[in-house]
């Protein structure tokens, strides 16, 4: 959940972790033969029209939640 923490989560092969316990399970899945990467689907950076505008989207992003924070 930092600043372009979960950039890859929508990306095909990237499995988003966000607790131990997920990871954990995840880890299993693996070891056992069982784990199925989930489909990709939509970047986040589909809307933007090169990486400079993409950055300062999440950076304007991550501003904000730290002033509401406050």
């Amino acid at each position: 959940q930092e600043l372009l923490g979960d950039t890859y989560k929508d990306f095909t092969g990237i499995e988003y972790v966000d607790n131990k316990e997920k990871f954990v399970n995840v880890l299993k899945t693996i070891y056992n033969g069982k784990y199925l990467k989930k489909p990709g689907s939509r970047s986040q950076f589909d809307d933007f029209s090169d990486a400079a505008e993409a950055l300062e989207f999440f950076y304007r992003k991550k501003n904000n939640a730290k002033q509401q924070q406050l």
